[in-house]
């Protein structure tokens, strides 16, 4: 893929992601919990009372219990995890090592982010966008829907809405051809298109 040239550039505003992915917010907690409800409704509520059953204890239970330290401390480590598995996506699924990746950290959106360095076809592209949703939202979220742990659900939900970007995108990019190669925007969120196969 020596020589490539631009065809076309996919790339999302990021005030216009910040929008969608508000509007992404309730789909995501009604998707996740839902189901949960219908399986744990009378246990959840049962804590729920426990727990904020008079001001006295809810404020015990927010400042005492381990749980929001311990949730704070998995988002926090959560946000590198994430661009780690972006990068580990597209290493296993173009087969390249870490020579083709490089990580950075964005100042006017004060995130970290994943960068791949050459061109990939657009499966393995979408294949390590949505690796870091998989993995850090919906497992957690459908850990949490199966054993009643909301916890687990609240992380799921919450990883799976940082990860809005990335599903926004790939909704964006999902008529691409299976032969068509990309390249990772070195700037902004997207993706360059360098060859499209006619034949894919």
């Amino acid at each position: 893929m020596n020589g490539d040239s631009t065809i076309r550039e996919i790339v999302l505003p990021m005030d216009r992601v910040y929008r969608l992915a508000w509007i992404l917010l309730p789909v995501i907690l009604l998707l996740y919990s839902i189901p949960y409800l219908i399986v744990w409704f009378r246990p959840f509520t049962a804590d729920l009372l426990y727990f904020f059953g008079s001001d006295a204890r809810g404020l015990r239970f927010m400042i005492l219990k381990p749980y929001l330290v311990w949730g704070s401390l998995a988002f926090l480590v959560s946000i590198p995890v994430h661009e780690l598995l972006h990068g580990l996506g597209w290493m296993i699924f173009t087969g390249k090592g870490l020579r083709s990746l490089r990580f950075g950290f964005m100042k006017t959106e004060m995130a970290p982010y994943a960068h791949w360095n050459e061109p990939l076809k657009v499966n393995a592209y979408r294949a390590g966008i949505l690796l870091p949703a998989l993995v850090l939202g919906v497992l957690p979220a459908f850990f949490g829907i199966m054993t009643g742990r909301a916890g687990w659900l609240i992380f799921g939900i919450v990883l799976t809405w940082a990860a809005s970007g990335d599903l926004i995108m790939f909704w964006v990019i999902r008529k691409l051809k299976t032969g068509t190669w990309v390249r990772d925007h070195p700037e902004k969120l997207g993706c360059i298109i360098v060859k499209n196969d006619p034949i894919a």
